[in-house]
């Protein structure tokens, strides 16, 4: 994967050794996919349980969120 500088500088005397990665499209479809198994997997343990409403909801929320910012990041990325 090829990048472009970013305007931030993590290194000091001008060099920039910090650059933005561009994700091809196989790779996002890939991180795409990753990403709905483990939600899969998580939503199978979450199941598998005796029920805790209150933490599971909570679990799920969040999963939701990351899932949510994932989503935005390969939209993003593409």
């Amino acid at each position: 994967m090829g990048g472009e500088p970013l305007t931030v500088n993590a290194c000091e005397r001008g060099a920039s050794c910090v650059v933005a990665m561009t994700m091809t499209e196989g790779a996002v479809s890939t991180a795409l996919v990753r990403a709905e198994r483990a939600l899969d997997r998580i939503e199978r343990a979450l199941a598998s349980r005796p029920q805790n409403t209150g933490k599971d909801e909570e679990l799920r929320t969040k999963v939701r969120e990351v899932v949510a910012e994932l989503d935005e990041l390969i939209r993003a990325a593409g």
